[in-house]
């Protein structure tokens, strides 16, 4: 089993041990997150003093965003050459796959698509064993797609753990698996931004990024809610500690709501 530490920022790295031979950044979920250069030098040259391997983390993108990876790529390939890059958007991997050849691609979370509301687990006991094993499932379940995977050279896939457990039942994969924190929904519309400005409380839109992400977590609870959800920046999450699968090769910790 690889024990990997999945941080967002420089700072996290207090949460190194020995224990972990790989780390995981950059940020899955907002493109204007996505690290300058000189912090992703400062990572790498903490990576090569502690002879560890390293993946960069990359979200969902406009070309804006994009423009801002492809510095990034080209900093790495010359660096240390075949490093990973875990991508959530099908444009990165078709400029990883095109112009960064001897970077390693990863099927992100965000790209394994497998029913995430929290309720689900209230139907255990209310269907049928088939339909519980379906709420397991993902699209990696269909042959063909992992045929278009493995024909694009993606030897790993990267998954959340959610409440009801998933069915892993496709060896021709490498897998890591995310824990604590697995993510619900996220999108570009971020509630988050401009929401210590009481003038605008009423106001609903896409404001400015301010990175207010960065300064504050909302706490959601619900009586029809199994768990406490929460939304940090664009995206919510929830906590799970048990790990429900032992059909992966890669753990991924987060000592942090990775936003």
């Amino acid at each position: 089993m690889e024990h990997t530490l999945y941080i967002t920022n420089l700072q996290d790295l207090e949460y190194f041990t020995e224990s972990y031979s790989r780390i995981y950044f950059g940020t899955e979920f907002c493109q204007n997150l996505i690290p300058h250069q000189k912090e992703l030098e400062l990572v790498l040259k903490f990576v090569e003093n502690h002879s560890i391997s390293f993946s960069l983390v990359t979200p969902y993108v406009t070309d804006k965003g994009l423009q801002k990876l492809i510095p990034l790529f080209s900093y790495i390939s010359d660096k240390i050459g075949s490093s990973e890059v875990i991508f959530n958007d099908w444009g990165v991997f078709n400029v990883i796959k095109h112009q960064f050849p001897q970077l390693k691609p990863v099927l992100g979370r965000l790209l394994t698509k497998i029913k995430r509301d929290p309720r689900i687990i209230y139907l255990r006991e209310k269907i049928s064993s088939n339909t519980w094993n379906y709420f397991r499932t993902t699209n990696l379940n269909i042959p063909w797609y992992r045929e278009f995977l493995k024909n694009n050279g993606i030897e790993r896939i990267d998954l959340d753990n959610p409440l009801q457990g998933i069915n892993l039942n496709f060896p021709d994969f490498h897998k890591s698996l995310y824990f604590p924190y697995g993510h619900i929904t996220t999108t570009r519309l971020c509630l988050t931004a401009n929401c210590d400005q009481p003038e605008d409380w009423d106001r609903i839109g896409i404001f400015p990024c301010h990175r207010e992400c960065q300064h504050y977590t909302f706490y959601l609870q619900n009586n029809v809610m199994p768990v406490k959800l929460i939304r940090k920046g664009n995206t919510i999450f929830y906590q799970n500690e048990k790990i429900l699968s032992d059909q992966h090769d890669r753990l991924v910790y987060q000592p942090k709501i990775p936003i």
